[in-house]
Order: structure tokens, then C-alpha cells, then sequence
């Protein structure tokens, strides 16, 4: 019975490596992918806000806040997506750390 429980405990912490690793490297992708997003928004910012006066003059003001806009939404989405990997990937930890408390406690 004690080999059965140490055999388990090893599987636990296999578990939450694993759920915990998965989680590490998605976030990172997901962190990388919405700085660029970000990044690509301020550029289109900037490249609007040095050239006024010619985005001014041709009345372009409402088709560089779509230009804008559309990167921020590209930014969003990533963000949103972010979320749901940390949400997930969180409440699957948990699952496993309440499951062994379970199993301990049976």
C-alpha cells in the first residue's frame, strides 16, 4: 500500500509539472504575439501623429483610427486568448492539486 502511494504522489507532481510547463510556454507565445500586436498599433500611432499635417490636409483622420483600430483588435484578441490559456491552464492545477487531496483523503 505504501509503494501504491509513493507511485502516486510521483504521478501528482508529474502532473502539475506538465500542466504548469504547458502552461509557461503558451503564455510566453501569447506575451510575445500581443507585444507585437502592440507594437504594430503604436507604429501606425506614430507614423499618423508625425504625418498630421499631411493625414490632415487629404482628410485621412477617419481611415488611420480604422488602421488603428484594427491593430489594437489583433492585440485584443491575443489578450482574450491569453486570458483563456491562464484561466485553463490555472484551473487545471488546481483540479489536479484538489483531485490528490481527494485521492489522499480516500
Amino acid at each position: 500500500l505504501m509503494r501504491s502511494s509513493a507511485a502516486s504522489d510521483v504521478y501528482k507532481r508529474q502532473a502539475l509539472a506538465i500542466a504548469g510547463g504547458l502552461m509557461m510556454v503558451f503564455l510566453a507565445s501569447m506575451t510575445t504575439a500581443g507585444q507585437k500586436a502592440y507594437a504594430s498599433a503604436g507604429a501606425v500611432a506614430l507614423e499618423a501623429i508625425s504625418g498630421i499635417r499631411t493625414v490632415a490636409a487629404f482628410g485621412g483622420e477617419r481611415r488611420e483610427a480604422v488602421r488603428y483600430e484594427k491593430h489594437l483588435a489583433r492585440a485584443r484578441a491575443t489578450g482574450v486568448r491569453k486570458g483563456v490559456v491562464t484561466g485553463t491552464g490555472f484551473g487545471v492545477t488546481m483540479m489536479l492539486i484538489f483531485l490528490s487531496y481527494a485521492l489522499a483523503l480516500w
